[in-house]
């Protein structure tokens, strides 16, 4: 209905599924090629904190979100999902890892770790 997106700005024109994880789901921020921030400010219908519930809603045609390649990467090379602005990078997200003193810490946990 409103045509493929070109630049991160463009989102404002189409229907996001928000996830809930974020602080602000609806507020996406992009890296472009040349490392400068982009912050959209995006609209949608749904918003969940069930990352398969919008995959769901996304094979169904229900509008665009921001997903891990984990997720969508088959659908992409499948054919049942389009991968757009991929100029542009998403923030990097930082991943933190709680555990018990380093003394005693298990060779899987420091495998993993």
């Amino acid at each position: 209905r409103h045509g493929k997106p070109i630049t991160p700005e463009d989102l404002t024109q189409h229907n996001c599924l928000l996830f809930r994880f974020w602080d602000t789901p609806n507020q996406w921020q992009f890296l472009s090629k040349d490392d400068q921030f982009i912050d959209v400010k995006v609209r949608g219908e749904v918003v969940s904190n069930n990352s398969l519930a919008l995959h769901a809603i996304l094979l169904d045609g229900g509008g665009m979100t921001m997903a891990p390649t984990f997720l969508v990467s088959d659908d992409i090379a499948e054919g049942r999902l389009v991968s757009v602005l991929s100029d542009y990078r998403i923030k990097p997200i930082s991943i933190y890892a709680v555990y018990p003193h380093r003394q005693y810490l298990a060779a899987k946990v420091r495998a993993f770790l």
